[in-house]
């Protein structure tokens, strides 16, 4: 127990500075921006929490719930190319979405190339959350927020959303130099039977993924569909303050799932 509060503050610590600095760095954009590119901006970081996280279809939490240290390289390798592969048709459905919408093609082709790094970012938090070094999964959002901080401070009153997309790339790109578990990589795709049983086990864990993400996004989509970007920018900026009340229960949330998950297997077997 002592452990896991432990882990739960690192990660709850680097959650925190990653999300005042975020803040920061957010008002700072939507001073910037105005109200209806950061609607914009806003809608492009959306879709990439929706490629991130609805589309991971639970393979995050199948991997630490089955891991250990005889597979660790194993499973990190099959999850991480379906998550390639899932991602890629992800981003796909998104950038359909986004051609609807008033985005120029730079911002799509930025949006694939941030959501690829996206997909190598989640399943490296899960491998660091599992071998229980919760500080490097912690600052993922930081280092993106230090990228966009510097095209900010480079160009002030000049940078634009396809600016701080260059940001958010290049913060990610850091992140994974430093943190991905490049020893572990390579792209190999289970088979097909293979695959179905894990996305069959993975799948409750998706539902509980893309409830919760529908309950707490499905607004935004119906401010920018039926209002425009500039209102969802202004919605934006107010909703970062409610995400930080559910920081610490996250934390622990986080750290405790594979510990509880291998315990649950203990006890059946």
């Amino acid at each position: 127990m002592r452990q896991l509060l432990k882990r739960s503050t690192i990660f709850f610590t680097g959650q925190m500075l990653s999300k005042i600095f975020s803040t920061i760095v957010y008002i700072w954009m939507a001073r910037v921006f105005g109200p209806e590119q950061f609607g914009i901006g806003t809608l492009i970081y959306l879709l990439l929490n929706i490629n991130s996280f609805v589309f991971d279809l639970g393979l995050g939490q199948w991997y630490q719930k089955h891991v250990d240290d005889s597979n660790r390289e194993e499973l990190f390798r099959t999850v991480i190319s379906m998550k390639l592969l899932i991602g890629a048709i992800g981003g796909l459905l998104c950038a359909c979405y986004l051609l609807f919408s008033t985005v120029s093609n730079a911002l799509i082709a930025l949006f694939f190339i941030a959501s690829f790094f996206d997909i190598l970012t989640g399943p490296s938090i899960a491998y660091y959350l599992e071998i229980k070094k919760p500080h490097a999964a912690s600052i993922s959002q930081l280092f993106r927020s230090l990228g966009i901080a510097v095209f900010l401070v480079v160009l002030g009153g000049g940078t634009t959303v396809v600016h701080s997309m260059y940001g958010y790339i290049l913060g990610s790109l850091a992140w994974l130099g430093f943190w991905f578990p490049i020893r572990n990589f390579s792209f190999t795709l289970p088979s097909f039977i293979r695959a179905k049983d894990i996305l069959g086990q993975s799948m409750q864990y998706a539902y509980l993924q893309i409830t919760s993400f529908a309950y707490a996004r499905a607004d935004s989509f119906i401010i920018q569909i039926y209002l425009g970007a500039s209102p969802l920018g202004l919605y934006g900026a107010a909703y970062r303050y409610l995400e930080a009340a559910a920081m610490f229960p996250n934390a622990i949330a986080q750290n405790l799932f594979h510990v509880s998950a291998k315990s649950h297997i203990s006890a059946s077997s």
